[in-house]
């Protein structure tokens, strides 16, 4: 998969994918999913078919009405709506669920929304990359670590993945 600094290759979700897996499982945008992870039915084709989503009203297809969950990256608010595509009426708090990335969720049931989304509506939120000792890039997310910091490799860190202060004893040494 791709990690939180966007290094790695993006891989859908698999049949045989497990809770830990999904927990940690990234996307690049919004993604729904035909199906529930894990339902315990020796036939469940998770993911089916995968849809991802737009910046700002989705209006969903009555197949993707059918979405049972949704991956959401860092820098996204998803919000799920249970009205009909053509209601003006005002939702009742029970039929809006908002949902904020990094987030998996692993089946709408969860909130009483499986196969019953019929638009969602996502947006882009800005991110304080200095908070993480990154550049900001031209689209609002982060990129590499910022001048002065390094991405920590040691396995043995408890920072092994984040942006850290480099370290130039040695060179102040010499």
């Amino acid at each position: 998969g791709v990690n939180e600094f966007g290094y790695g290759v993006y891989t859908p979700p698999t049949i045989g994918m497990n809770k830990a897996e999904w927990t940690d499982y990234v996307v690049d945008v919004p993604t729904i999913y035909e199906h529930c992870l894990d339902s315990g039915d020796a036939d469940d084709n998770f993911p089916g078919w995968t849809h991802t989503l737009t910046d700002g009203e989705n209006a969903l297809s009555e197949q993707h009405q059918m979405a049972s969950a949704i991956s959401i990256p860092e820098g996204y608010t998803v919000t799920l709506y249970k009205l009909p595509l053509d209601s003006s009426d005002t939702p009742e708090a029970t039929d809006v669920k908002e949902l904020k990335g990094p987030l998996n969720v692993d089946c709408f049931t969860e909130f009483s929304l499986n196969d019953k989304v019929s638009r969602i509506v996502v947006a882009k939120i800005k991110l304080d990359c200095a908070k993480t000792n990154q550049d900001t890039k031209d689209d609002g997310t982060c990129g590499d670590c910022a001048e002065g910091y390094v991405l920590d490799e040691d396995t043995d860190s408890d920072t092994l993945g984040q942006c850290i202060e480099e370290d130039n004893t040695l060179i102040y040494a010499a």
